[in-house]
């Protein structure tokens, strides 16, 4: 993939999934899916793998800015 290419991709998903409702209907999907496999189904693992990426769909936003990306 070149550059050019994956510049816009990359601000495709920052715009549309990473910023908003999208963004907060995935971290709720995704802390449901943690609490599904790791206290239902106990797949302690798969519920780990889901929290953490609660934790980095909560958070990857606010660090971006705290790092002073101007575009998002």
């Amino acid at each position: 993939m070149d550059p050019e290419t994956f510049i816009t991709v990359s601000s495709w998903v920052n715009t549309t999934l990473l910023a908003g409702v999208p963004l907060r209907i995935l971290a709720c999907a995704a802390l449901g899916a943690t609490f599904w496999f790791g206290a239902y189904k106990q797949r302690i693992a798969l519920g780990l793998l889901f929290f953490i990426l609660t934790i980095l769909l909560s958070y990857f936003r606010p660090l971006i800015n705290l790092i002073g990306s101007g575009s998002l």
